[in-house]
């Protein structure tokens, strides 16, 4: 019998080709996908045909039926390999593929066409080579940390951040490491096999997810764009994670790394300070099956500790010069004065500061296949760390930020998951979770780095000098979770519709700076206050927060989602999802009378967030895809905390200038929330139409396979950021209009040689007296009214590249290069709840429009593992021993430039006769943003950076199961020690005269050298 119709040119009877399928929702989180069409010979869909999915590792076993289209689709397949995949159908040829791989986020699409039956009932199609001549199981960015990277790629601490960093449309801060995806600031979301355990107290965190260590970790996808619809509350790029699980065979590793201070290079800006650095981890897992074909197991434990110094300088221009070494070039006031400074600074130069941190984790699951239609997941996940003098890790720190923004690190993260998926029917599946996670961080301060004021905070120009004032607090975010989805196919639509309520509560025990901060804009400005003649206030601002330090905000997370996978022809697939967010909050438990807004929390009902995948295939080797979603920025709880505390009823901080009524006299503070002096309270709310952030983001993108083994896809991506959270101070009254200078003062701009080349006129907010009282507020007993709103907006464009090289002679390399150009008006520094920016002129946020903190324009990462079969075979002793069996891989970043904007610091108290400037830390008096007002934002570049870490390994196959690795690995192999961060201080302003200031743009801090380390790992 004929196998292709008559009049047609003869073709394979079987095709085995990816189906091209959108990744925005067709997976589930934590899973991947087995789908596929069956056909007859003449391309019609075969309803009722039996698909047999099985997996002997781990005894799974999925029967389905196909649709009236002959469509089928299974999705909660565990990521691993060995499953096999059988189609029947009475009159047909059976077809079947075995040993084929699934991955976490991504499907496995066959479309099979089943000849009818002759003498021949059986075709084995596995030895034709399953390959998919393009990825078209996505249409969005993403990309693979496959088993074998996790395994073999250089890792300093074995966790996922530097791996994920290498994904496309990523940047990575350079000072505290935390990854930024599409060059806006914005959480991160980190799913544990498909459970949110995500961290949403802060914007952000610098350690994605700490508790997960790479040997518990089986596959990771990283999506910089488009996460399917049931993925949420989290607006910046996504990280599925699917942890190991047990087999059908025993198997497992131990396996230990160490480093030495003597591997160690001497760092850029202190090539004398040879740290003692050292660090240990070493730990162990294991899998197996508990009664084979039902049960199995899988548990993993690691240990790490350390020891690390750090060298604290000033080497500020404002303080002890570029360089660090003399104080007293940069104190104006008297003899006396200057010495007192200098002999109470002097013990922070080149102080050695050390830090012990140490970390215990570990994972435990367990899986049950109760049928070939229940299957149970059990699994726990916990870390404790801690970390003393952790909260700055600096190899050199030129600000003083390893003593004044030091202190203690402890973190208690915990993790449970409950899962039940269930074969419905032979076309409906359904996945039920219970999940809780629990994320502890106290910080606590060290008293040996205080300074003689204690615990006082102080700053210096920039520099850290006294106790860190965001310390000592406690923060604990519980969030218990349940989730319930339903997958079933019908005609050419596989349709998923599912929902998940979170219980979630922010207890909070913390009072920013409450032992109080003092703010220097100069040396000499801290040695008038130091040593004083008479009572003198030269600081330029003071801040405390007092009252009561517990916060306990409960509230209830709710999400629905519905994503309807349409094949539309052979070569066009659509997906059409949406997915719905709410968030209810309780009434703030203690609202400020004066201002009604404080009494409640506006929380929208109309978080819709559409989202739309399509994938073409042009031909066998080229698919264009494209798609737009939609993604909110979850309420922070930093910022909920501030509008529930900071209503000046039972907390508030204390915002003192020292031209007020009252102002404090250093080193005083407040004695409690009591003895607030008038108009130095802060009031923080939130208009009634607070919103969530979203961005839209859209991609087109097309994709060649250039050869058998390579392909490349070029994609370009738009996002639109809207309804970003901005502040306004309502408590300013505005520039008052009146002669001479009608509300407007002029300053001269000096150069180095102090000659005057030109002037800069702005808008002051000065005091005024009316009648008796002074004031420019229009609450005199306050003083910040910080008004939440969402004005703010960004705009992201880029062109990334990806290339995937699959295994060639041993070989296997993903790289990737992007172009980008991100801006936005919310770069000025934090003011409310850690999140909401500052502005330079009150209330005009266009005004400080420029390119965003993480606009980096041009960025390549990329990995390769490869393993050179030198001999053919490997059965000689020489062969196994000495000549195969070498693992040669590397990671590799280069970036372009990241910006800083230029600072202004206001010096010599005010700065016109006729003009009293209410805050005297911003040119205009407005206590807003003190960059520059005439130098663009963020026109300073810091430089490029360069990384390449790379680690070589000896495989000892001492049986087919027993390997022993020895492996050494080389961090900042090169030794390019780029720099992280310059001084950007531009000018000082005293008596209404801009002076430049010298060493502006020099740089400050630098990336760690290189060190080395080795390790041992035995593999059974």
């Amino acid at each position: 019998m004929r196998c292709f119709p008559p009049g047609l040119a003869p073709k394979l009877c079987l095709l085995v080709l990816a189906a091209a399928l959108s990744s925005y929702a067709q997976t589930v989180a934590g899973y991947g996908t087995v789908t596929g069409t069956v056909r007859d010979p003449y391309g019609d869909g075969l309803p009722d045909s039996t698909v047999l999915i099985t997996n002997e590792l781990t005894g799974l076993r999925r029967i389905m039926t196909t649709t009236d289209d002959g469509l089928f689709s299974a999705p909660e397949m565990t990521p691993g390999t060995g499953y096999n995949i059988k189609i029947t159908r009475t009159g047909y040829q059976a077809w079947e593929y075995k040993d084929f791989d699934v991955s976490i986020g991504y499907s496995v699409n066959f479309s099979v066409v089943l000849n009818l039956a002759t003498n021949v009932d059986h075709v084995d199609a596995s030895a034709s080579g399953f390959t998919s001549a393009v990825e078209e199981t996505r249409s969005n960015v993403s990309t693979l940390i496959s088993r074998r990277q996790l395994e073999n790629l250089p890792d300093p601490k074995r966790t996922l951040d530097p791996l994920v960093s290498l994904a496309p449309l990523a940047v990575r801060d350079r000072a505290t490491g935390t990854i930024v995806f599409r060059g806006e600031p914005s959480t991160n979301g980190v799913y544990t096999d498909g459970v949110n355990t995500t961290t949403t107290y802060y914007l952000q965190t610098p350690s994605l997810a700490p508790q997960l260590r790479l040997d518990s970790i089986y596959e990771t996808q990283v999506l910089s764009t488009g996460a399917p619809a049931d993925m949420g509350f989290a607006m910046g790029g996504y990280v599925n994670a699917a942890t190991q699980n047990g087999i059908d065979a025993f198997h497992g590793a131990l396996y230990g790394y160490t480093a030495s201070a003597d591997w160690r290079s001497a760092p850029r800006f202190a090539p004398a300070f040879a740290p003692d650095d050292k660090q240990r981890q070493f730990g162990g897992a294991i899998g197996g099956p508990i009664f084979a074909g039902k049960l199995y197991f899988f548990l993993n434990a690691e240990r790490y500790y350390g020891n690390r110094q750090g060298l604290n300088t000033l080497a500020n221009p404002l303080l002890a010069g570029p360089n660090g070494t003399s104080l007293s070039s940069n104190c104006r006031a008297t003899a006396a004065q200057c010495a007192a400074a200098i002999a109470f600074l002097s013990p922070q130069l080149n102080q050695v500061v050390s830090s012990n941190p140490g970390s215990t984790s570990g994972l435990a699951r367990i899986d049950y296949r109760r049928s070939d239609r229940h299957a149970v997941s059990l699994e726990g996940n916990a870390l404790h760390a801690n970390a003393p003098n952790g909260l700055d890790n600096e190899v050199v720190s030129p600000n003083g930020g390893l003593v004044g923004g030091n202190g203690n690190l402890r973190e208690e993260n915990r993790f449970a998951k409950a899962d039940w998926a269930a074969a419905v029917s032979s076309v409906l599946t359904n996945d039920a979770r219970l999940a809780v996670y629990r994320d502890r961080l106290t910080t606590s301060l060290d008293p040996s780095l205080y300074p003689r004021t204690g615990a006082l905070g102080l700053n210096i120009g920039g520099a850290s000098i006294g106790g860190n004032p965001n310390a000592p607090s406690t923060l604990t975010e519980t969030r218990y979770s349940f989730a319930d989805s339903f997958t079933f196919s019908t005609g050419a639509h596989s349709i998923r519709l599912g929902g998940e309520m979170d219980r979630n509560r922010d207890a909070a025990s913390l009072l920013p700076g409450q032992f109080g901060n003092y703010t220097y804009p100069t040396l000499t400005a801290f040695a008038q206050d130091l040593l004083p003649v008479g009572q003198p206030r030269s600081y330029s601002l003071f801040e405390q927060t007092v009252g009561e330090p517990n916060t306990n905000i409960r509230s209830t997370q709710l999400s629905a989602f519905a994503n309807d996978e349409w094949r539309a022809t052979r070569h066009l697939r659509l997906t059409l999802g949406v997915r719905w967010e709410k968030v209810k909050f309780p009434a703030p438990p203690a609202p400020n009378t004066a201002y009604f807004q404080t009494g409640t929390i506006a929380s929208p009902s109309t978080n819709f967030a559409p989202r739309v995948g399509i994938t073409y295939l042009v031909n066998d080797r080229t698919l264009v895809r494209g798609g737009v979603g939609f993604f909110y920025q979850p309420f922070t709880g930093s910022l909920m905390r501030e509008l529930y505390a900071e209503t000046s009823f039972n907390q508030t901080t204390i915002t003192g200038t020292p031209t007020q009524s009252g102002s404090f006299v250093f080193p005083n503070v407040s004695a409690g929330f009591n003895n607030v002096p008038n108009g130095m309270k802060d009031i923080a709310f939130g208009t009634n139409k607070f919103r969530n952030p979203y961005a839209q983001v859209g991609t087109l993108g097309i994709e060649r396979r250039v050869n058998a083994r390579t392909a490349v896809a070029v994609t370009y991506v738009d996002q639109r950021t809207k309804r970003m959270w901005t502040a306004t101070d309502q408590n300013l009254t505005g520039p008052v209009q009146t002669a001479p200078t009608f509300g407007f003062e002029t300053y001269t701009i000096q150069n180095a040689a102090g000659s005057n080349t030109g002037t800069y006129q702005t808008p002051v907010y000065t005091l005024q007296t009316i009648g008796t009282t002074t004031s420019g507020k229009s609450d005199p007993a306050s003083a910040h009214v910080w008004q939440i709103n969402n004005s703010g907006n960004s705009v992201y464009r880029a062109v990334t590249m990806q290339v995937r090289e699959q295994a060639l002679y041993g070989l296997s390399l993903q790289a990737e290069y992007t172009w980008s150009h991100a801006t936005d008006d919310v770069s000025g520094p934090p003011v409310v709840g850690g999140v909401v920016p500052a502005t330079t002129l009150p209330g005009n946020f266009r005004n400080d429009q420029g390119n965003s903190n993480f606009d980096q324009r041009n960025r390549i990462a990329g990995n390769l593992v490869w393993q050179p079969p030198f001999l053919k075979g490997n059965n000689s002793l020489p062969a196994r021993f000495f000549i195969n069996g070498w693992v040669f891989s590397a990671t590799g970043t280069y970036g372009s430039s990241l910006p800083e904007t230029p600072l202004l610091y206001m010096t010599g108290g005010q700065q016109f006769a006729n003009a009293n400037l209410i805050y005297l830390t911003s040119l205009n008096g407005s206590g807003g943003w003190n960059r520059v007002p005439f130098l663009p934002v963020n026109s300073l570049k810091i430089g490029s950076e360069a990384n390449v870490d790379a680690r070589i390994t000896r495989t000892l196959p001492f049986t087919e199961r027993v390997q022993a690795k020895i492996f050494l690995e080389a961090f900042n192999a090169l030794n390019h020690q780029y720099t992280t961060s310059l001084y950007n201080v531009a000018y000082t302003a005293q008596g209404g005269i801009l002076r430049p200031v010298t060493g502006y743009g020099s740089p400050a801090s630098a990336a760690p050298p290189r060190f080395l380390q080795v390790g041992l790992r035995l593999t059974f």
